[in-house]
């Protein structure tokens, strides 16, 4: 069996670590504040912008022996292989953000980079105000990618008769971690999950 390197293993602790904590902070924020973001594109600005000011991803790492750098966090980084979801026809796919780790960015090339042919670390799909088709669309991503670290954040404020199917897909989810949050805007409450939760739970909301 393969182990990984001492020092490799402390730097992809401390990458999921960073991921982690700024799911975490975006999901506090978007309790207090659900209707800071419109759209989801503003939720990936705010967490690749989060992600930017950890430690862990404030490097720039060569890429293989060419003399130019890059960063860790990206947006949009293409799955390595070309998969099929939902019977289409197969294609890579892009995930909302990504972050490779430093090693197989040294171990690559510019033009594994430029072809973005590098296996992501970790991955994060982000929804709001979607439905669960979409969440399907998403969970399905990252198993067929076999992300190593896969995450999922879905926010929502629109009442819907799928809340409850919702739920149970998240629960019942395995091998991917979620950062779940739905506000009852008529209700004045959220039904709410953390990424190290189980359960879905209530938790009020105070909009002053």
């Amino acid at each position: 069996m393969n182990r990984a390197h001492p020092v490799e293993a402390a730097a992809s602790d401390q990458s999921v670590d960073a991921v982690e904590r700024c799911i975490t902070k975006l999901l506090e924020e978007f309790i207090r504040h659900p209707f800071a973001h419109r759209v989801e594109h503003s939720l990936h600005v705010d967490l690749y912008h989060s992600l930017l000011q950890m430690p862990a991803f404030d490097q720039m790492v060569r890429i293989g022996n060419s003399p130019h750098v890059t960063r860790l966090v990206h947006k949009e980084w293409p799955s390595v292989e070309a998969v099929s979801l939902r019977d289409s026809r197969p294609r890579r796919q892009s995930y909302d953000i990504a972050v490779l780790d430093p090693k197989s960015v040294e171990n690559s090339t510019l033009n594994d980079f430029s072809a973005g042919r590098i296996p992501a670390h970790v991955a994060v799909e982000l929804g709001l105000d979607y439905s669960l088709k979409h969440l399907d669309g998403d969970i399905e991503k990252l198993r067929v990618n076999s992300v190593e670290r896969g995450y999922l954040v879905h926010f929502s404020r629109k009442p819907s008769r799928q809340t409850q199917d919702v739920e149970q897909r998240i629960v019942s989810l395995r091998g991917v971690h979620v950062a779940f949050a739905h506000l009852d805007v008529a209700k004045g409450s959220f039904r709410v999950k953390g990424l190290h939760e189980r359960d879905v739970r209530d938790q009020a909301y105070d909009p002053a």
